[in-house]
């Protein structure tokens, strides 16, 4: 079952991530690569296979529903949840909002690009969010 979920989500974020990239209005940036999340026994584990850092939020379904992401980020604003090009992250469970054994976990997922005609200076981009169920025990 982990393994489908894993599968299913890789997919699907290849898919997400190749349809952001064609939208984009910077001609000079390709984004290259993907983004696989798996449900392991103690965490998550997030793997950043793409040539950006990436961003993330880890909430359990019920929590999503009151989650709100601002329109512009800054990097160091989230460098707790930052995961560099090429590299992956645990996420243990208990540092998940609200988490309990087998719950739902909706993983948000961004990438910011320099932008100065925004407050903050970046934009963000590929905010996009996949589920993934976590073991029971």
């Amino acid at each position: 079952m982990r393994i489908m979920n894993a599968y299913c989500l890789f997919i699907s974020t290849v898919v997400i991530f190749l349809a952001v990239s064609a939208c984009s209005e910077d001609a000079e940036f390709v984004f290259e690569g993907t983004v696989s999340i798996e449900a392991q026994d103690s965490s998550l584990v997030i793997f950043n296979q793409t040539n950006v850092t990436i961003y993330f939020w880890a909430i359990e379904r019920e929590q999503f529903a009151v989650f709100e992401p601002r329109d512009c980020y800054q990097p160091e604003d989230l460098n707790d949840r930052a995961i560099d090009q090429q590299r992956f992250r645990n996420v243990p469970y208990g540092d998940i909002w609200n988490w309990k054994p087998g719950a739902e976990v909706v993983v948000v997922l961004l990438y910011l690009m320099e932008d100065p005609s925004t407050d903050c200076g970046y934009r963000n981009h590929g905010l996009f969010r996949q589920s993934v169920f976590t073991p029971v025990e």
